[in-house]
C-alpha cells in the first residue's frame, strides 16, 4: 500500500470521530518549525480526544490505519489526561474538556 493511500485512508477513517467530537485535534509533532524549502521534521503525533477513558482511546487508535500499517510507534504511545485551558483572542480562557471544540472554534 502507498502511502499517499496510508494516509488518505487515514484521514478518511478519522473524519466521521471528529465530526462526533472524539478527536477535537490532532496533528505531526515537529523537531523544529517548518523552514520555507524544507518539509517537516516530525517526531511524532498529537492527538486530543474526548473521551470516558484510555481504553476508548486506544480503541480507536488500534482502529487506525497507521497503527496497523506502522506508521506509529506503537509500543511508545503515551496519554495525559488534560484540563483544558486556552489562550483565545487576547482572553485566558478555561472549559470543560466536552466543550473544548467550541471553545477552539470561537478562537
Amino acid at each position: 500500500m502507498s502511502v499517499t493511500n496510508i494516509i488518505s485512508e487515514h484521514l478518511a477513517d478519522l473524519k466521521p470521530l471528529v465530526e462526533a467530537g472524539f478527536w477535537v485535534m490532532g496533528g505531526a509533532s515537529l523537531d523544529e518549525p517548518i523552514k520555507e524549502g524544507s518539509g517537516p521534521k516530525i517526531n511524532g503525533s498529537v492527538m486530543v480526544a474526548v473521551a470516558e477513558n484510555e481504553e476508548e482511546v486506544y480503541e480507536k487508535l488500534k482502529a487506525d490505519k497507521y497503527w496497523s500499517t506502522g506508521v506509529w510507534d506503537v509500543d511508545n504511545v503515551s496519554q495525559i489526561g488534560l484540563n483544558l485551558r486556552s489562550l483565545c483572542r487576547g482572553q485566558y480562557r478555561s472549559a470543560h474538556i466536552q466543550t473544548a471544540w467550541a471553545v477552539l472554534q470561537q478562537c
